[in-house]
């Protein structure tokens, strides 16, 4: 597995209102939720998951992911509402 690194200074410390614009420009809700299950499927057929020895339970980071695929819908419904007033 290939490490990728991120330059923290790139992204620097911005307000609140920022990291949820900046997100959203470059996060679709679909392109969110479609990968978001291929890491799922990625993570469930993994013969290592359990490498860490943590109890992480499948439903849990299902559940993880369903509520990070509504969270963003719900902020781009909200963008959108309050963009077009």
């Amino acid at each position: 597995m290939e490490a990728i690194v991120i330059n923290i200074q790139e992204h620097p410390a911005r307000t609140p209102h920022q990291v949820i614009r900046s997100f959203l420009m470059a996060h679709q809700p679909d392109a969110v939720e479609l990968l978001l299950w291929e890491v799922f499927g990625a993570y469930a057929v993994s013969p290592r998951k359990n490498l860490l020895g943590t109890d992480i339970r499948d439903t849990d980071v299902a559940g993880l992911f369903d509520g990070l695929t509504s969270l963003v819908a719900a902020v781009h419904a909200l963008k959108d509402y309050f963009e077009t007033g």
